[in-house]
């Protein structure tokens, strides 16, 4: 290994990358700090160049300046590159009972996988809130426009708005200018009833109230008799 003069002083703004120097086949080193409480070194690793597994009395901390390395890490392995930051306290890591199909409730969660030889490091629970999906109704009535006293399908399509998934279920109910024309399950994600109208305009309403797991919605529809 190749050892070079420090070009920091105190008080002096440098580059960093400007020092990188390489050697064929070699690492080249520069001491940047050299205190009892840690050390700041700067490495230059021709390709197929490495260090050997080595402990510290203290944290390490792996700022990539130039390239790509290979580091290994309490036996993890880690590809940083150029402008990466790497530190050795560990990975955190949270754990919850809550999937992605659980129900809308507060569920705990426990954060882990940090230690340090140098600090004590306390990890508090916290809490994870899992909501109602919200959800879009979108109302076809079918045909459009329709003969006097002719029968007419109303459909309600209810989904999920993103990031919500799942299928809604319950009920929709279908309104005409706010008269409640009758009610339909959800099959699906879709709610279905066959009605007539006079002649005229219809101003239409579905309403979703919600289920267990989806918050309500609604959507209008003008239907037209010929």
């Amino acid at each position: 290994m190749n050892k070079t003069e420090n070009p920091m002083s105190p008080a002096q703004a440098i580059c960093l990358a400007e020092y990188v120097q390489y050697a064929a086949g070699s690492i080249v080193s520069r001491a940047l700090v050299q205190k009892p409480v840690g050390s700041i070194t700067l490495f230059a690793f021709d390709a197929g160049q490495g260090l050997n597994e080595h402990t510290a009395p203290y944290d390490a901390y792996v700022q990539i300046l130039d390239g790509e390395s290979e580091l290994a890490i309490g036996g993890q392995v880690v590809n940083p590159k150029c402008g990466d930051t790497v530190e050795s306290l560990g990975g955190l890591t949270f754990t919850t009972a809550a999937t992605a199909a659980s129900a809308p409730a507060n569920y705990q969660v426990s954060a882990g996988g940090l230690s340090s030889a140098n600090y004590m490091i306390q990890l508090f629970p916290g809490t994870l809130r899992i909501s109602k999906a919200s959800t879009s109704t979108t109302l076809v009535s079918t045909p459009n426009p329709s003969s006097n006293r002719q029968t007419v399908r109303l459909s309600a399509t209810v989904a999920p708005v993103a990031p919500g998934a799942g299928l809604p279920t319950g009920s929709v109910q279908f309104l005409e200018n706010g008269v409640i024309l009758g009610t339909a399950s959800l099959v699906n994600g879709v709610a279905t009833k066959n009605v007539s109208f006079k002649r005229g305009a219809h101003p239409l309403t579905a309403v979703y109230a919600d289920d267990t797991n989806f918050m309500g919605s609604s959507g209008v529809r003008s239907h037209q008799i010929k």
